[in-house]
């Protein structure tokens, strides 16, 4: 009705949404002589069809009376009694409309009946991919925006989106415009944290000189920073000013599954295992089992699936998948998780990574003393391998030395050496050594420091292959001792008679399983079951004290014997590169595999491509700093990481990297990063109690060729608001009750967006006055009764 009495005002008198239209009157006679020349014209009318009572009926008669008595009003009324229309220029109140675009309005719920099939009609998108903030900006740019013109048109429109702070859109641009382009993406969004309590008491406290005729306000009801909801209602209705609230989301905590990190090597060789851990977080999940699945982007047939249980919230859980490259190049990889009955949001449950797969030639120095079993199989299998990625091509670049053989060896033999390198960069041009049953006597000692400064110095890999006639007992007093991960004195062969008659079986360790060379197959369980039907070995070296920093890959399996848990296989970082050493020299025995040599072969490759990785695939991401995620909520724990791929650089002190943290510009301090147990190569630290701010961590130490390592990461302002997402319906209805306004949720909006109330007008000026008595429409007015009522005596045969 406002809006048709505005129009007819605008049509009729020129009157705008800025004038406000009154009716007055000024009398030249007396009050009393104009009543009596009134009365006297309605007896002088009455008279007039006294006469024709009885020719019409009563309604008929009825109708010309009030006719002729219309018009001599609309006479006297316009000519006499001096009516006119006073017009004043006045300034439409404000209405303020409050956008909440904090983090929890990027939820995404689940709707059904009226408001599932609104989502639908007004996207072209799913519904399960409707945020909150979708839902708002659609309320107020729906049908082209109808209702901001509207709104405009009563009043003067100040849209405010608020989170932290408050950004008020620009009123010389289309409002709804600007609604549109607002960002629904959470990395895009800089203020995470609501103070929308404290945003609507500060415009109340700043809104002085101009009228306010309501307040709407579109939200989830979170508050987590400042005034509540309720206290900025009952300070609204002290101002007397109505809080209109449309609450938008669920009531019910909805279920959620998220890849919080994934965790990989950058680069890869075709064939190798690349494990994958994946970090899983969640709401609402108890009793729940996530299933992970690994997927080349692009492909529908996963790489690996694996069950976990999910974690309760506030917590995550880690789970690792695996795979084996087939492509060389950059591939971008998929980790996701399957979604849960009911789950909605489904933004989260996936999260890609990319991955460099190489095939390069590996270079590798094979000295031996005489030609055992094991030096013979391996030899040949090394130099039969191919590259993945072109037959053509070894896949082992093989050089061979015999100390014990016979003259003229070499020319029967392409790849094989007289001569022992003694040079540091003699032994670089090699990617990993093995250095088989040896004597110490017969390795010059410029090669056993050049070797220990390969291996310390230049992150080179080395196998050490302990058999019955020189290794290990020869080196115990060599400088090589230290290369060993055991001491040297407690070495001895095994004795038992059983061991020679049958054979005993090995088995991974728990910590071998996660090592890439031992794994076989294409996933932990079957791998396992590979090497329960590998051959036995019937010789190897028993060892008793262990150096504390080695690692047992694989162990022997003879239960009820005495050296049952004895390591077969052990392995430990000496400075820069890491050795892995065989206390047997019978793996050979495992090309007898029921399945072939596939196996033995399978084991070797992979263990050399894992021992000269960083110096095949040189510098590049050497080492990586990076943080959690590159945004943090107030008083959320930062983990900053620093992970060493070039096994050279990485240092022997366990906190031996420091990293440097810059806040806003500002240098704060340094922090000290400790080596993750179990992960060599990697080093981290968990900051609390960070400030808000733009942070960026930089390595100080160790020093590094080039720019250092470096990542940037942001600590949002103090909130909440993540831990609590239901829509908080009873703050909205409380207040929407206590500032006299109303409370409605978002799919019934229309109940309150069309029926907001007009505000008070401010007087600005006076406009002159429309005299009705001289206006066009009182003269049609007066003829057009006057002709109503002649038509109407001539119809009824009174002229």
């Amino acid at each position: 009705m406002i809006e048709i009495h505005q129009q007819v005002l605008e049509w009729l008198y020129g009157a705008t949404p800025d004038t406000r239209v009154t009716l007055e009157h000024s009398l030249p006679i007396a009050p009393g002589l104009v009543f009596l020349l009134g009365c006297g014209a309605a007896l002088w009318a009455f008279a007039c069809y006294r006469r024709c009572r009885d020719l019409l009926s009563r309604p008929a008669w009825y109708s010309l009376f009030v006719l002729r008595i219309a018009a001599i009003t609309v006479l006297l009324g316009g000519m006499l009694a001096g009516w006119q229309l006073t017009r004043e220029k006045t300034d439409r109140p404000d209405l303020l409309v409050f956008i909440d675009d904090s983090a929890s309005m990027l939820q995404v719920d689940r709707y059904d009946g009226k408001a599932e099939q609104l989502l639908e009609d007004w996207f072209e998108k799913s519904p399960r991919l409707v945020t909150r903030l979708d839902i708002a900006k659609k309320l107020l740019t729906a049908d082209s925006g109808k209702l901001l013109k509207q709104w405009q048109r009563r009043y003067r429109l100040r849209v405010i989106r608020v989170a932290t702070t408050s950004r008020e859109l620009d009123g010389r641009e289309s409002i709804a415009d600007q609604i549109d382009s607002t960002s629904t993406h959470a990395e895009q969004i800089e203020y995470q944290a609501s103070r929308l309590g404290e945003e609507i008491v500060r415009q109340l406290r700043t809104q002085r000189a101009r009228p306010l005729a309501a307040i709407v306000v579109l939200t989830d009801g979170v508050t987590t920073v400042g005034r509540s909801l309720q206290e900025a209602a009952e300070y609204a209705r002290r101002k007397n000013v109505p809080l209109f609230c449309l609450g938008i989301g669920d009531t019910v905590p909805s279920r959620d599954a998220e890849v919080r990190e994934v965790l990989a090597d950058r680069t890869a060789f075709l064939g190798d295992l690349v494990y994958v851990d994946v970090t899983l977080a969640g709401r609402e999940l108890a009793g729940e089992t996530l299933r992970v699945r690994l997927f080349r982007q692009g492909e529908t047939e996963p790489l690996d699936t694996q069950s976990v249980a999910a974690p309760l919230a506030g917590q995550t859980t880690l789970q690792r998948l695996s795979f084996r490259p087939t492509k060389l190049g950059e591939e971008v990889m998929m980790v996701r998780v399957e979604p849960l009955r009911d789950e909605v949001n489904l933004t989260n449950n996936a999260q890609p990574f990319r991955i460099d797969m190489h095939d390069e030639t590996i270079r590798v120095l094979y000295i031996q003393g005489y030609p055992s079993p094991d030096f013979r199989f391996l030899r040949m299998s090394l130099q039969r391998k191919r590259k993945l990625s072109d037959t053509t091509q070894p896949a082992v670049q093989l050089t061979t030395i015999q100390l014990e053989a016979e003259t003229g060896y070499e020319e029967l033999d392409a790849a094989a050496t007289v001569s022992v390198p003694v040079e540091l960069e003699q032994l670089t041009q090699f990617d990993v050594i093995l250095l088989g049953d040896v004597p110490t006597r017969r390795l010059p000692a410029e090669f056993q420091k050049a070797l220990l400064a390969f291996v310390s110095q230049r992150g080179g890999g080395l196998v050490l292959l302990c058999g019955p006639r020189h290794s290990p007992q020869d080196f115990v007093h060599s400088e090589l001792a230290s290369l060993f991960p055991f001491h040297l004195d407690t070495a001895k062969p095994s004795s038992e008679p059983a061991l020679a008659r049958r054979g005993v079986y090995v088995r991974p360790t728990q910590i071998g399983m996660q090592q890439p060379a031992i794994q076989l197959a294409g996933n932990r369980k079957d791998t396992a079951v590979y090497w329960t039907t590998m051959p036995p070995i019937r010789r190897f070296v028993q060892v008793q004290r262990i150096r504390p920093a080695a690692h047992v890959w694989l162990e022997v399996h003879a239960p009820g014997l005495s050296f049952d848990a004895a390591p077969v296989v052990l392995s430990q970082y000496v400075g820069a590169g890491r050795v892995v050493v065989h206390l047997t020299d019978e793996s050979y025995r495992w090309s007898r595999h029921v399945n072939g040599e596939f196996g033995y072969e399978n084991y070797w490759m992979q263990l050399l491509r894992y021992l000269g990785r960083s110096k095949m695939i040189g510098d590049q991401d050497s080492v990586v700093l990076s943080s959690d995620k590159e945004v943090f909520d107030f008083q959320e724990q930062v983990t900053l990481r620093v992970r060493f791929f070039d096994n050279s650089r990485i240092p022997e002190d366990d906190h031996a990297v420091r990293v440097e943290l810059t806040r806003n510009g500002t240098r704060t301090e340094e922090f000290v990063l400790s080596r993750r147990a179990g992960r060599r190569s990697v080093f981290g630290l968990t900051l609390s109690d960070l400030e808000a701010g733009t942070y960026l961590a930089r390595m100080v130490t160790p020093s590094t060729d080039g720019e250092p390592a470096q990542t940037t990461f942001r600590v949002r302002g103090p909130q909440g608001e993540m831990e609590d997402l239901e829509l908080n319906e009873v703050a909205l209805r409380d207040a929407g009750k206590k500032s006299g306004g109303r409370y409605v949720r978002w799919a019934h909006a229309e109940k309150v967006l069309g029926g907001l109330p007009d505000g008070r007008r401010v007087h600005v000026s006076t406009l002159p006055p429309h005299p009705l008595w001289n206006s066009h429409f009182m003269a049609l007015l007066f003829v057009g009764l006057l002709g109503v009522e002649w038509a109407l005596r001539r119809k009824w045969g009174l002229v």
